[in-house]
C-alpha cells in the first residue's frame, strides 16, 4: 500500500507553509498581498498507478504571486503577477527564465448603480464548491478567464452573467482559434444563488461554452446546467448537486450526460467530524460502436483536486478511458487546532460506464467494474 501513497514531504517544514503578507492603506484604497507558497512532494504512485520498475519523484516548486488593489469612489482595479518554478529548473546563471512568470489577473470593475457592477478583463471565476468553476489553487499556476462579468448582488441574492470570447492574436483576416489548452472560443453564463437563511441556500448555474474544432474550423457548443442545495448549520451539514450536459463536444460527438452528488458533515465537537458522500458523473461504455454520441460528463474548469480523491487519478489532467466515475467515500477529520486539522478518508472507485478488459484477458465487465482493472 505504501508504494501507492503520494506523500508530501514533512521536512523542511516551512515548505508546507505559505508565506502571506498584506499591507493596506485605508485612506488611499490601496491593498497589497504578497503570497510565497513553497511545495516539497514526493510523488510514488500518484496520477497513475505505479509499475514495479518506476522510481519515485522528488522536487520543490514555488509559487510566488504579488497582487495589488485598488478602490476609489464606485471603482476597483486588480493586478497580480506570479512566478512559478521547480527549484533548480532554471540555471544559476541566466536571463531565460522560460514562460513561468505571468499577469495572472488584471481587472477593472465599476459600480453603475448600487448593488449592480461590471468587472471587465482577466479574473478568476469561483462559484459554489467549485465543482464546474473553480480557482484551482493546488495548481500552482491557478485558473484565469478573460471576460466581462456583470453583477448584481441585492441583500440575500446573487446574480451573475458572464460573456467571453477568445482569440489567438490581433488577426487582420479570419477568426480561426487554436484552443489553447483546450479553452473556449466563447461562453456565456448565469449563474444565481439564493440565501434562504442563515442555514440553508440553493444556487443554480447554465453555462453555454463554444469550441473552436480544429480539424474543419466549425464549431461546437456545449451546454451545462444545473444546481446545488446547502445546509451549512452545525452539526450536521450537507450537499446535494446535479449538472446536465448536452450539444457538442470538441469531435463533434452529441452529449448526453450527467454528474450527482451527495456529501454530508456531522460535527460531535469542536474538535472531532465524520463525513461521508458519493459522487456520479456518468461515461460511455467501452463497446459503444455509435461514435456520434457520448454520455462522458466533463466536468469543465472546476477544482478537480478537491474531489474523487487526492491521489489525482481522476480528471486531473489523467484521461481514464471515458467511461466516467463513481466515487464512494468516507472519513473523518480531527480539529488540531483552529488554523491545523488532519482529515482521513477511504474510497471505493467504480467506473460510470462498462469497462473492457483486453489486457487481462477479459471480455465486457458489467456496469460499474473497478477502474484499477484497466
Amino acid at each position: 500500500m505504501y508504494n501507492r501513497l503520494r506523500i508530501i514531504a514533512l521536512f523542511p517544514l516551512f515548505l508546507l507553509i505559505p508565506i502571506l503578507t498584506t499591507a493596506q492603506d485605508k485612506k488611499s484604497g490601496l491593498s497589497v498581498d504578497l503570497t510565497m507558497k513553497p511545495r516539497a512532494e514526493f510523488r510514488n504512485g500518484s496520477f497513475t498507478l505505479k509499475e514495479p520498475e518506476d522510481e519515485p519523484a522528488f522536487f520543490v516548486s514555488q509559487r510566488t504571486r504579488l497582487r495589488l488593489s485598488f478602490g476609489i469612489s464606485k471603482l476597483k482595479i486588480g493586478v497580480a503577477g506570479q512566478n512559478i518554478r521547480v527549484w533548480g529548473a532554471s540555471g544559476q546563471i541566466t536571463t531565460e527564465e522560460g514562460n513561468n512568470t505571468m499577469l495572472n489577473e488584471v481587472w477593472a470593475e465599476y459600480e453603475v448603480v448600487k448593488k449592480l457592477s461590471l468587472r471587465l478583463g482577466r479574473q478568476g471565476l469561483v462559484y459554489d464548491d467549485e465543482r464546474i468553476l473553480g480557482g484551482l489553487d493546488w495548481n500552482q499556476a491557478g485558473r484565469w478567464h478573460d471576460l466581462a462579468l456583470i453583477k448584481f448582488e441585492p441583500e440575500s441574492h446573487r446574480l451573475h452573467a458572464g460573456l467571453a470570447y477568445s482569440q489567438d492574436q490581433e488577426n487582420k483576416l479570419n477568426n480561426f482559434y487554436s484552443a489553447p489548452g483546450n479553452n473556449y472560443k466563447t461562453m456565456q453564463m448565469i449563474w444565481y444563488e439564493h440565501l434562504i437563511n442563515g442555514a440553508y441556500k440553493f444556487s443554480v448555474l447554465f453555462l453555454n461554452t463554444g469550441y473552436q474544432v480544429q480539424s474543419d474550423s466549425s464549431m461546437a457548443y456545449l451546454q451545462t446546467f444545473g444546481g446545488n442545495f446547502y445546509r451549512s448549520a452545525e452539526p450536521l451539514s450537507f450537499t446535494g448537486t446535479f449538472y446536465y450536459q448536452r450539444g457538442e463536444n470538441l469531435i463533434k460527438e452529441r452529449v448526453k450526460a450527467f454528474m450527482i452528488s451527495l456529501y454530508g458533515n456531522y460535527q460531535f465537537n469542536d474538535f472531532w467530524g465524520i463525513h461521508i458522500g458519493t459522487d456520479f458523473l456518468s461515461g460511455t461504455d467501452m463497446d459503444d460502436t455509435d461514435s456520434n454520441k457520448t454520455s462522458e460528463f466533463i466536468p469543465l474548469y472546476g477544482t478537480n483536486h478537491k474531489f474523487y480523491g487526492l491521489m489525482d487519478y481522476f480528471y486531473v489532467g489523467v484521461p481514464h478511458g471515458r467511461v466516467g466515475l463513481w466515487d464512494k467515500y468516507v472519513g473523518t477529520t480531527w480539529m488540531v487546532s483552529p488554523d491545523f486539522s488532519l482529515k482521513l478518508t477511504g474510497h471505493f472507485f467504480n467506473s460510470g460506464a462498462r469497462v473492457v478488459v483486453n489486457d487481462l484477458g477479459g471480455g465486457t465487465d458489467g456496469t460499474g467494474p473497478s477502474l484499477k482493472s484497466r
